[in-house]
């Protein structure tokens, strides 16, 4: 049983995702904002992060770069899951280090397809 990150400023999407992720039988604890997620990431140190990209305060590209280059957190899995679905936007968000990047609207079975494939 992995802990994973859900981050979304949506609640109806943090929902989805966290009933996702509670569904394959993983931990879930959720932030709804860029810092609220960074602060996480170091305390809580979770085994993947589900990751809105347009989000308050800092958004899911700045999350991923700044996790990045953090000691003992910087390999954490990422998966970003945002409307920003356009090929350079995924083209961007992987460069900023996210494993994976799923568009919304996104299909339940594949989103837990990558869930497997990362915890």
């Amino acid at each position: 049983m992995a802990k994973i990150l859900v981050v979304d400023d949506v609640q109806v999407d943090l929902d989805r995702l966290s009933d996702i992720a509670r569904s394959l039988g993983h931990n879930v604890i959720t932030a709804m904002d860029g810092e609220e997620a960074l602060n996480k990431i170091v305390s809580e140190r979770p085994d993947l992060v589900l990751l809105d990209v347009v989000m308050p305060k800092k958004n899911g590209f700045q999350v991923c770069r700044e996790m990045r280059g953090m000691p003992d957190v910087g390999d954490t899995k990422v998966i970003m899951i945002t409307s920003k679905a356009s090929e350079s936007d995924k083209f961007y968000g992987l460069k900023q280090g996210a494993n994976e990047y799923l568009g919304k609207p996104f299909d339940d079975e594949k989103l837990a397809k990558l869930i497997k494939k990362f915890v």
